[in-house]
């Protein structure tokens, strides 16, 4: 820490190194409030300053350094100040860090009388920091004087160890941006980022000029769209459960006509281990967090324990060409208290196919509040399982086999109407380029289109992505829906509605959400023979369409669906079908059924 950025506020001259707000009154001894004498001088003459109480509860006073301070590794500094309370008046010294104060934990806090001048030190760490005091009293006395910040006699802090940094200059350190993504990242000179957005930064913070390298979204490159995302990730890091702290420290820079429609968060991947994301940055209590634009910004967080990558996300709502950089990636030691991971968890993407009686994390859906009487739940089942063979399904979708397992729906006796069930899954990362993809099987007793089913996106974007009144749906059919023009956290709702009193099973296979781009080819079955004939038939029921196409033995159905739900949800899903393969297996199962019935009659007979 340099001489010239010591910081000293004794109240006999301006106090040009503290920011002192309006909670606060200056005096001295002649006019006692109501000490007659300060601690500079100790006498009638010196001056010092008088807390006025504040009125409004959880609003703080707050006194703070006014610029930043480093102290250095190798010498001691701390924070002196002296105060007066005749009674409890608590106050706390917190540390301050990043440009929009993103990380502050409080070091040391005051709730002792003290009824002459009371010294206060603080050791600082050797961090790049400000220095908070603040206080939340309606009522008492405090007085505080020579406020100051300043080498002191004491044990060295501990030195900073970087356990990983990234400059962008000669390589991109490990990182790599993920694909099948609206948006990539990648490393660029500031001098020719400018040739291609005239937003993006001039220069560099590495070096702050033009030659200087930094990792950006090109919004000439990758074209905005509403609900786009782009991803890049760090390699794993492993954060140990020791006494030691490490903080996550970077610059960036939002540039853009219409910036504050684009996000950029940093989330803990464990991919290695759980596959699951954790959000870092912002801190998840600031959910208003307000980017600085056109400026090269500090962000820090602290990184809780565990092993996992640094994945950062951009999104955004709008096609205008906003976007961020970023530089100087650092992961270095602090003076932070240790902490865990937190138990809101998100996934990139989501893939279940039931088998070894997994259900990936899906719940089925209660309403703790006002528990319903009328949901049923959902249950994995297999062929040989289910409780009603009439209804089925008898094969899974993914093997096509009695031992492959489903989630499955039934109601039960006595038959009611309205029976419903809803089961979720996992929240999802999603954007514009999302779809969801799934295999579902229908079969009632009712004849009048009586179950209505259903995929709901749950999240900030609220609407059905599919949905569909049917009584028997000849055998397993695939549906994919894509997300729509929004990025956000979802979970996906698969509901059922049993609107009339009939027996009904209904069963869910092969759930993906991904990107669109990820999710593999549907097959199909191609049956060649000297004449084709095509049949096409179009019927509407409910404000449905559906046109079914058959070419020899493959079918492939194509619908468009208007919901005319509380949502006005419109949405355009495709339901491709091949199960020419799972109706080949049925049928052996059903004969195989039928002969053991033939031989079990010719024995009796």
């Amino acid at each position: 820490m340099k001489k010239s950025q010591q910081l000293i506020c004794n109240f006999e001259d301006n106090c040009d190194d503290f920011i002192v707000d309006s909670s606060w009154g200056l005096t001295n001894g002649f006019n006692p409030t109501p000490l007659n004498y300060d601690h500079t001088y100790y006498n009638e003459s010196g001056h010092y300053i008088f807390y006025i109480p504040i009125q409004r509860p959880y609003t703080y006073s707050k006194i703070s350094s006014k610029t930043w301070i480093e102290p250095p590794s190798d010498k001691v500094m701390c924070l002196n100040l002296y105060y007066y309370a005749p009674q409890v008046v608590p106050f706390y010294i917190d540390i301050v860090r990043g440009d929009q104060g993103e990380l502050i934990n409080t070091v040391e806090t005051i709730q002792t009388p003290a009824l002459n001048w009371t010294l206060v030190s603080v050791t600082l760490p050797s961090e790049k920091i400000k220095i908070n005091i603040k206080l939340n009293s309606t009522t008492g006395v405090l007085l505080f004087d020579d406020i100051s910040i300043d080498y002191c006699i004491g044990p060295l802090p501990s030195p900073t160890k970087s356990l990983y940094n990234c400059d962008f200059e000669s390589d991109t350190c490990g990182i790599v941006t993920l694909a099948n993504y609206p948006y990539l990242w990648n490393q660029t000179i500031a001098s020719d980022a400018i040739t291609k957005d005239p937003y993006a930064p001039l220069t560099d913070f590495t070096y702050k000029n033009s030659s200087g390298h930094y990792y950006w979204s090109d919004t000439k490159q990758y074209q905005r769209v509403i609900g786009g995302a782009g991803y890049f990730a760090t390699p794993s890091l492993i954060l140990p459960s020791n006494i030691t702290s490490y903080c996550l420290n970077f610059e960036y820079y939002a540039f853009g006509p219409r910036q504050q429609n684009s996000n950029l968060r940093v989330l803990a991947w464990t991919k290695s281990t759980t596959n699951v994301l954790y959000r870092l940055w912002p801190p998840p209590s600031q959910s208003q967090y307000s980017y600085r634009n056109d400026q090269w910004t500090w962000g820090i967080i602290n990184l809780p324990i565990g092993e996992y990558s640094l994945l950062f996300r951009i999104d955004n709502q709008d096609i205008v060409p906003s976007s961020f950089a970023i530089d100087n990636l650092n992961v270095t030691t602090c003076q932070y208290p240790l902490t865990t991971l937190n138990n809101y968890s998100t996934v990139l993407s989501f893939s279940c196919n039931f088998d070894d009686n997994n259900e990936c994390g899906m719940e089925n859906w209660y309403d703790t509040l006002q528990p319903d009487p009328l949901a049923k739940n959902y249950t994995l089942q297999n062929g040989n399982t289910i409780p009603d063979k009439d209804l089925g399904p008898l094969i899974d979708h993914t093997t096509g086999t009695e031992d492959g397992s489903f989630l499955y729906w039934h109601n039960t006796l006595p038959y009611e109407p309205n029976v419903h069930g809803r089961m979720q899954t996992l929240r999802i990362e999603t954007n514009a380029g999302s779809c969801v993809r799934f295999s579902y099987y229908v079969k009632s007793k009712g004849t009048n289109n009586g179950t209505l089913i259903s995929a709901y996106a749950a999240g900030c974007y609220g609407k059905y992505l599919w949905l569909l009144e049917l009584d028997d749906s000849k055998g397993w059919q695939t549906i994919t829906a894509s997300f729509g023009a929004y990025a956000c956290t979802e979970a996906v709702y698969f509901e059922i509605k049993q609107s009339t009193i009939a027996p009904v099973a209904y069963a869910i296979d092969d759930i993906m959400v991904d990107q669109c781009t990820n999710l593999p080819a549907l097959s199909t079955t191609t049956v060649t023979t000297s004449t084709t004939s095509t049949t096409s038939t179009t019927h509407t029921t409910s404000n449905q369409t559906s046109t079914t196409s058959t070419t020899g033995s493959t079918s492939i159905t194509i619908t468009t669906s208007t919901s005319s739900q509380t949502t006005s949800a419109t949405s355009t899903f495709t339901s491709i079908a091949s199960s020419t393969r799972n109706e080949a297996v049925q049928n052996k199962i059903n004969l195989k059924n039928a002969l053991l019935s033939m031989s079990f009659f010719i024995i009796f007979m």
